[in-house]
């Protein structure tokens, strides 16, 4: 679960980190990573990882 300061978090920052934390394993992260390290663009991969996990 990620950490953030409470007098900043809102409540549908902290249900969207919380999705993503369940979904974003460290498998998944080395997957994304090395679509980065070939050359893919970070957003993109981040958009399309979002979609195909239901949380865009």
């Amino acid at each position: 679960m990620p950490l953030f300061k409470r007098d900043v978090l809102t409540r549908p920052m902290a249900d969207a980190c919380n999705a993503v934390s369940a979904k974003l394993t460290t498998t998944v992260l080395g997957e994304l990573d090395a679509q980065v390290a070939k050359g893919a663009d970070p957003e993109a991969v981040a958009r399309t990882w979002l979609s195909a996990n239901g949380l865009a």
